[in-house]
């Protein structure tokens, strides 16, 4: 290649990756806006494009590790995942804008560094591969995706008392699990769940879908 002959670049790997970082840079800019909220509260296309984000680069990790590709980023997926609760439960007309502009930044660098060492270890690893997957990249970050965040809603109200059908409980995994099999057990029982570290998860909701939820988690391990 010729571009390789001016000295600029050692190999073909190392221009493909700088290619891509500059694609991905340009890209940025358009997140790069504040959060607008429409009059019944929800937060406008920029938070859309952030949760596709999320999910496309929990499923990226997700599949790089079934792959044999050691990558390891599932406490920062996870906090990602809180910032966007964040987000999205503070995005109202009487909200703490500059307070959810702050987050909405944390959770853009994050994502954007998450992106950055996922497509590192994609192209060590196949570059057909990497390719396909940057094309998926590009397309969450357009906001083409169809995916929609399920947020679990908080009955939390300060001042009322405890309410009886209500509890948690914190199991202990015996291995970690995918951010994947995790909101699969939410959805399906209705439940929000939280980890503590790669082995501990908080689980809260009514009381018989927290007994049913645990019962979920052991049925994975039985598997």
């Amino acid at each position: 290649m010729k571009i390789l002959k001016t000295g600029r670049y050692s190999s073909v790997s190392e221009f493909v990756s700088e290619a891509i970082r500059l694609r991905l840079e340009d890209t940025k800019d358009m997140l790069k806006s504040s959060i607008n909220v429409d009059e019944h509260g929800q937060a406008s296309l920029p938070l859309s494009r952030l949760e596709q984000m999320w999910w496309i680069l929990a499923t990226f990790s997700e599949d790089l590790n079934r792959k044999g590709v050691d990558v390891k980023f599932a406490p920062q997926l996870r906090n990602c995942k809180t910032l966007l609760n964040f987000i999205h439960e503070h995005t109202c007309p009487t909200c703490d804008k500059e307070m959810v502009d702050e987050k909405f930044l944390d959770l853009q660098d994050n994502l954007e560094r998450i992106k950055d060492e996922l497509i590192s270890a994609s192209l060590n690893f196949d570059k057909s591969y990497a390719k396909d997957w940057i094309s998926k990249i590009d397309r969450a970050e357009r906001g083409e995706l169809e995916y929609k965040m399920t947020y679990a809603v908080s009955r939390f109200v300060p001042g009322l008392p405890k309410d009886p059908e209500r509890g948690w409980t914190r199991i202990t995994l015996p291995k970690p699990i995918s951010e994947e099999r995790i909101r699969y057990i939410s959805e399906q029982f209705g439940v929000i769940t939280e980890f503590e570290d790669d082995f501990h998860v908080i689980i809260r909701g009514e009381k018989a879908s927290v007994l049913k939820a645990v019962q979920g988690f052991a049925g994975i391990f039985k598997e």
